[in-house]
């Protein structure tokens, strides 16, 4: 997959009341799922879903669109909501499902691009877990249960009709607090997830004073911005003119170049 994509799954926690409280143990065994399809083509996902604990749960499986905040965290948001929906790309044909301690069960999904597709799907299958009472014992109604929800991510690139673009809208450095600080954001203008990698790079002159990197986890979906912050100890640092520059590589034919002026007084 041209997008290269790296992004950490987020567990979102409820408290419900009143219930059981119980260790709920349970995991998959694929976080992330990348495919390229042509339009029209179909494949079919399979996700292992496993309760290691004691007791029996209750696992509900539910589609969702996906978003990434400024932080690069995800977001998961109601099915239909972007234009990377997965909505008209997956099947789902999973109902609620309890699962018994100690055991596995495989969940299949089905991929069909529209024969019009055009560049990617991005969004995640969740599986959120209920802790259910052990047979013969009854549930307390005075203590909590807590709900897990796991995301599995499936990233569809629509092949053949690939479209790179971005661009730097801001970059720029300050001094402050002892640290030099810089911020650059990244547009991402094209169809198809990016995931923006480079230097960063404090200049004297033809002297390379200190370096840095792109956060290398960040991804950035079509139509996104994306701000990465650096921060550098001030330390040794002469007072001066100093340039910041980068060289900002996304997956496209071209490196985004850019420039900026900080002062240090």
């Amino acid at each position: 997959m041209n997008s290269r994509f790296v992004l950490a799954v987020a567990g979102a926690v409820c408290l419900l009341f009143p219930r059981p409280i119980a260790a709920i143990q349970f995991n998959l065994d694929t976080m992330r799922t990348e495919l390229r399809l042509k339009p029209g083509k179909s494949k079919r996902i399979r996700i292992k879903v496993t309760n290691y604990g004691e007791t029996p749960i209750r696992v509900k499986p539910s589609l969702s669109d996906l978003r990434i905040r400024l932080d690069g965290t995800p977001e998961f948001i109601d099915l239909g909501s972007t234009t990377w929906s997965l909505k008209d790309a997956v099947v789902q044909t999973v109902q609620p499902f309890v699962l018994p301690p100690r055991t596995t069960r495989t969940v299949g999904l089905k991929v069909t691009l529209p024969e019009n597709a055009k560049g990617g799907r991005y969004g995640a299958m969740l599986f959120e877990s209920e802790a259910l009472s052990p047979p013969g014992k009854k549930a307390r109604t005075s203590t909590v249960t807590i709900n897990i929800r796991l995301a599995s991510l499936i990233l569809i690139d629509v092949k053949g009709t690939e479209m790179y673009k971005a661009e730097v809208p801001a970059f720029k450095a300050f001094h402050e607090g002892g640290k030099i600080k810089v911020q650059l954001s990244v547009r991402n203008g094209g169809n198809l997830l990016i995931r923006p990698s480079g230097p960063i790079r404090l200049i004297n002159g033809s002297t390379q004073v200190l370096t840095g990197e792109l956060h290398p986890k960040r991804a950035v979906l079509p139509g996104d911005t994306a701000q990465y912050n650096i921060e550098w100890p001030d330390t040794n640092i002469a007072k001066g003119t100093y340039q910041i520059v980068t060289e900002v590589d996304y997956g496209g034919k071209e490196i985004l170049g850019a420039k900026a002026e900080l002062v240090i007084d």
